[in-house]
């Protein structure tokens, strides 16, 4: 029985080295019979929108920003570049990937790689180590930088922040991590959030007190029945009561944003022992996050769009180049029930940033990237424009009507 199946695989590897050699195969699928042919020299995509996504990094000078002074330092012939390293890890933020594993599923994308201006698609291995090199400080002062830059002009506006401190244990033995840690969240019998957790040991640890629901001044313990908590707002605004509830259902609706980054960014993926590549990994996401919400607000600035709609619509659509002549070509087909739509969302963004780029050449990258936000936010701004002004290291903002 053995030699028979032997008998039967070396067959089929036989037909299958055959069918290589004469490059098609016949197979039948319906009531059709269909030839099939490999070519793996093709320019092809599954995300050919990613091309207006790269004309905005372009114009924007994000990327270019994001592959300056950065701690990678590369000083071997035989190192990867480093804006291929960091493009490889913005394409596998920006398709959705959490997993360090799942870029080799990119190695063979040469179409995004070229409208990044990336020569190549490291291996996943090349940026775990990439991560490893610099010190957290470097890190830190690096991504504060790109993290500025895009939110920065902004902050002239009044907004609402919010803080959320949920603590995910990814490991029991990673580094950093703490047993036995509670986080409390709301309910319809408990009016507040708190942190609970056993009491800290360790001179190290001495920073950090131990915090327990008896500790709570706020907290009313009832003999009997369930046990209440307020929650106190101190505010110095002098705006009315409705107003201020107001400000703090806005407040409360940031919370969906915590959820969208975490469940569909990959906040809860690219996972090690190592703290620091984890904290890399969490601020790069943040930044791409950042990047995608502004260029999807100039497709639709009357709302927020998040990424399992807005990928679809704006990045998946089927890509090849095309070169002729001096000319290169990338023709999409969006498989989307609403490509028409697409088409024309995108050929506008496509428009009014060919427009930016040659009516701006004589601004800086500040005063372009501020030109974009006031396009993006123009609903939230009402018709206002930022106007940078940059002094030293600090960019300051100034708005006119």
């Amino acid at each position: 029985m053995s030699d028979t199946v032997t008998s039967v695989e070396k067959h089929d590897t036989q037909s299958v080295v055959d069918q290589d050699d004469v490059g098609k195969l016949l197979l039948d699928g319906g009531c059709e019979r269909y030839e099939v042919e490999w070519d793996a020299e093709a320019k092809v995509t599954p995300m050919g929108s990613l091309v207006f996504f790269a004309q905005y990094l372009q114009t924007g000078g994000l990327m270019d920003r994001l592959c300056e002074g950065t701690p990678l330092a590369y000083s071997s012939n035989n190192a990867p570049k480093e804006r291929d390293v960091l493009g490889t890890v913005v394409l596998s933020i920006l398709n959705g990937q959490t997993r360090y594993a799942h870029m080799n599923a990119l190695r063979g994308d040469r179409v995004g790689a070229e409208v990044l201006g990336v020569s190549k698609l490291v291996s996943e291995d090349s940026v775990r180590r990439a991560l490893k090199r610099g010190t957290a400080e470097e890190w830190d002062a690096w991504l504060t930088v790109q993290e500025r830059a895009v939110y920065e002009p902004l902050l002239s506006e009044p907004y609402v922040l919010d803080i959320d401190n949920t603590v995910k244990p990814l490991y029991g033995h990673q580094e950093g991590a703490e047993r036995d840690l509670k986080l409390m969240g709301w309910t319809r019998s408990r009016r507040c959030i708190f942190l609970r957790r056993p009491a800290q040991r360790g001179p190290a640890r001495k920073a950090l007190p131990a915090t327990t629901e008896a500790e709570f001044d706020f907290v009313e313990h009832l003999h009997s029945g369930p046990n209440y908590e307020y929650v106190v707002l101190v505010t110095n605004d002098t705006l009315s009561i409705v107003a201020l509830a107001q400000l703090y259902r806005d407040r409360a609706d940031c919370e969906n944003v915590f959820d969208e980054i975490k469940n569909q960014w990959g906040w809860a993926g690219f996972v090690t022992r190592d703290l620091k590549r984890c904290r890399i990994i969490a601020r790069l996401i943040a930044l791409i996050y950042n990047w995608w919400n502004v260029f999807t607000r100039l497709a639709r600035p009357d709302q927020h769009m998040e990424a399992i709609t807005s990928r679809p619509l704006l990045l998946h659509a089927v890509g090849r180049m095309v070169t002729t002549g001096r000319r290169k070509i990338i023709r999409l087909t969006s498989t989307h029930a609403m490509s028409d739509q697409i088409r024309r969302a995108l050929n506008r963004i496509g428009q009014f940033l060919t427009r930016l780029a040659r009516t701006a050449e004589q601004l800086s990258v500040e005063a372009i990237w501020a030109i974009i936000l006031s396009a993006a936010f123009v609903k939230w701004l009402r018709g206002k424009v930022l106007d940078p002004v940059v002094e030293g290291n600090q960019t300051l903002l100034r708005l006119t009507q």
